[in-house]
């Protein structure tokens, strides 16, 4: 009698290592169907789906703008399939309550990231090189602090894991735009391949450092000063590391990069802030997307927002005076 296979499938973050990483572990572990997507889209993605066994969903984090939709749309999935989230971003104890009374594992913890958190869920199915994984979405998530990450990567040579997250990390911010790249990344690492000897990372990885010494130069140009923070529209892919140039370029402890969405009706924002940084960034970018008609949230250190492109000033506005209150 022939086996019927069971549908399976993994939504993850493709933005970031961690995402991708994630991705590569279900993927490994349960042969999933990956399916990348942004914070954006999630929604899009849940909508498209049909009768699903299976559903993996991970780093993707929600907020009280896709909640509600979110919540209806996995109701319905757990009605015939098992769904687990997992992720690592702020999450509302209703949200967390209303998901497990649906039949949804939650795999959540803001102390680690969803790599890791994948990880730990999935170890008893996945070869012994797989913590590797685990590692760089660890340090470029900047948990490589966290209770299980902090585990994993003592029993590495810290070096080599710093240099395969890194190159990783900058190739994907190279060619994070291109669906292809991010399929084959998450292929190769599912497979196991070590960052350096996947095609093109090394090259790409280099394109993008010298990528960041210019952008060095930049941001120092076109960069402006606020009463508490640095602030820079930027057209780069990865806004992120712009706020993080921000940082050393102004002498700053919050940096704010945004740029236009594809659609040019939204601008996406990161925030990332130094350990003297003593706002909550998370909450700061909360706080002043609503006041601009947009969501947002995320870590201490390092947040985001989507705001509507006429806001922004609203946003900027909003995100000062949350950070002069601790002055």
């Amino acid at each position: 009698m022939e086996m019927v296979r069971r549908k399976r499938i993994c939504i993850s973050h493709k933005k970031d290592v961690d995402g991708i990483v994630s991705a590569a572990l279900f993927k490994r572990a349960r042969d999933t169907e990956v399916i990348l997507a942004d914070y954006g889209d999630i929604i899009d993605h849940l909508s498209q789906l049909r009768r699903v066994d299976e559903l993996y969903i991970c780093d993707l984090g929600l907020n009280k703008s896709t909640w509600p939709e979110f919540y209806k749309l996995i109701q319905a999935i757990a009605k015939h399939g098992q769904v687990v989230y997992t992720d690592h971003h702020p999450m509302e104890n209703d949200w967390r309550r209303a998901l497990k009374k649906c039949g949804v594992i939650v795999n959540h913890s803001i102390n680690d990231c969803a790599g890791v958190l994948s990880y730990e869920f999935l170890k008893k199915e996945l070869p012994h090189d797989a913590h590797l994984l685990a590692a760089y979405a660890a340090i470029t998530d900047y948990l490589d602090g966290g209770f299980l990450a902090k585990k994993i990567i003592q029993q590495q040579d810290r070096q080599f894991v710093l240099l395969e997250a890194t190159l990783l990390s900058y190739a994907l911010a190279r060619r994070g735009g291109d669906e292809d790249y991010l399929k084959k990344l998450v292929s190769e690492l599912s497979n196991m391949t070590p960052p350096h000897r996947i095609t093109d990372v090394l090259h790409d990885a280099s394109e993008q450092a010298e990528r960041m010494v210019y952008l060095m130069t930049v941001v120092r140009k076109l960069g402006s000063m606020r009463k508490g923070y640095a602030s820079i529209c930027t057209e780069e892919p990865v806004s992120g590391l712009v706020a993080n140039l921000l940082l050393g370029a102004f002498q700053v402890s919050a940096g704010i990069a945004y740029k236009l969405s594809p659609k040019k009706d939204t601008y996406d924002i990161s925030l990332r802030g130094t350990e003297d940084c003593r706002c909550h960034l998370g909450e700061v970018a909360s706080y002043a997307a609503d006041i601009a008609g947009g969501a947002g949230g995320g870590h201490a250190k390092a947040s985001g927002a989507r705001i509507p492109v006429e806001h922004i000033e609203d946003f900027l506005s909003g995100v000062e005076e949350k950070l002069l209150e601790t002055k």
